[in-house]
């Protein structure tokens, strides 16, 4: 029996290739793929259509035949000039000061790794703590971004079919009519093994001023074609996750020194992940010596540790797209910082990042440089109608 998320991505690659049809005006020819080619789409997942929707203004459809790393390099992480030892480098130096300046040395990671006494006592206690992070942060919104979202998080548990085999946290993107809100799913079960200490980054991330503001944000852009407003570019999106957790700090939304632990616990994971994925799929590395790693700095528990390594082997590129993006998101708002000074509006910032919706950090920096006057082409930057 096959996998039963096969069917789910051949219904959204349906879906996404009729409303890319319709935005070229050619309605009906894209939807008219044979099943088996549509089974071969879905199993390269949603790569595929941002490779068709990008497909009428560069070479990027001629290039299908590249593998997913190197595809990945080119167009999402956009970072053609870095070579795979130089990412490699960057996560082996950011992990090593998280480790052992930010986070103490190996043996704070140990005390996190064992998790006595950073549990929760019930179900209740990790959803009211939750929701508490997600409302605190709602309430700064407006401070930090004039482009936002309209509708608020909902956070609710992980449903229980789901709880056996389901990520700690998601998030799941609201209806665009609003017939259905924006969810950050958490999982509730065996609450005495959930890592306190990661709840308010996870919340921070999956949540506001993470996914769920810019995703939504998105779907608000009428300037946009629908499969635009939808589209999810990993190195901007994922980049946007831990630049929210970033921006958190920033925004003293951190209840306790756990909390802020925490958040540097998972910098440290997300730095590992430079390290392994471009040491499994460039630099040859073995399953064992990426296992040994990753244990080795990071707070996570050798079974999960497993299970990320083997998501990583099954998905080569996606792991670099978190860190190289916030990478990137950071290294424009010190240059835009730079360049104006005592001028400098982060929420103007923010917008700019935000107004165009999900796009490869080249754009994006092409973005920022319009924004800051430094294009030689003289092109403004575009603004994009919010509804």
């Amino acid at each position: 029996m096959g996998t039963p998320y096969l069917s789910l991505y051949q219904i959204n690659t349906r879906v996404w290739l009729t409303a890319l049809a319709s935005d070229l005006g050619r309605p009906g020819t894209l939807d008219d793929i044979p099943d088996a080619d549509l089974d071969d789409l879905a199993r390269e997942g949603f790569d595929w259509i941002w490779m068709l929707s990008v497909w009428q203004t560069g070479p990027a459809a001629r290039r299908v035949s590249r593998s997913n790393h190197e595809w990945r390099h080119e167009f999402e992480q956009t970072l053609p000039d870095l070579r795979d030892e130089d990412i490699a480098g960057s996560g082996f130096a950011i992990t090593d000061y998280t480790v052992h300046d930010a986070l103490g040395g190996n043996a704070a990671l140990a005390r996190l790794r064992s998790g006595r006494g950073l549990g929760f006592g019930s179900r209740e206690e990790i959803l009211a703590a939750a929701r508490a992070a997600v409302a605190r942060a709602e309430e700064a919104v407006p401070d930090w971004f004039g482009l936002r979202h309209q509708a608020p998080c909902e956070v609710v548990p992980t449903p229980a079919h789901e709880e056996a085999h389901s990520s700690p946290v998601q998030y799941r993107l609201g209806a665009e009519d609003g017939s259905r809100p924006g969810r950050f799913w958490i999982t509730t079960s065996e609450p005495g093994s959930r890592q306190r200490f990661l709840l308010e980054v996870q919340s921070f991330h999956e949540a506001v001023p993470g996914h769920h503001l810019q995703l939504e944000v998105a779907q608000q852009l009428s300037g946009l074609p629908k499969f635009r407003r939808r589209a999810i570019v990993e190195g901007y999106a994922e980049g946007w996750g831990l630049y929210a957790e970033h921006l958190a700090g920033d925004m003293q939304l951190f209840s306790t020194d756990l909390d802020r632990l925490g958040a540097r616990s998972q910098d440290a994971l997300r730095s590992c992940r430079l390290v392994v994925d471009t040491g499994l799929h460039a630099l040859g590395w073995t399953r064992q010596q990426a296992i040994d790693f990753m244990a080795s700095n990071t707070a996570l528990s050798l079974h999960e540790v497993t299970t990320e390594i083997d998501r990583y082997i099954a998905w080569p590129g996606q792991a670099l797209g978190y860190k190289m993006g916030e990478l990137k998101i950071r290294e424009l708002r010190a240059r835009a910082e730079s360049a104006r000074g005592a001028r400098f509006d982060l929420r103007e910032f923010h917008d700019v990042v935000l107004r165009n919706g999900s796009v490869p950090l080249d754009v994006l920096e092409e973005e920022v440089a319009d924004y800051l006057g430094e294009n030689p082409r003289g092109r403004t930057g575009s603004i994009i109608s919010v509804r």
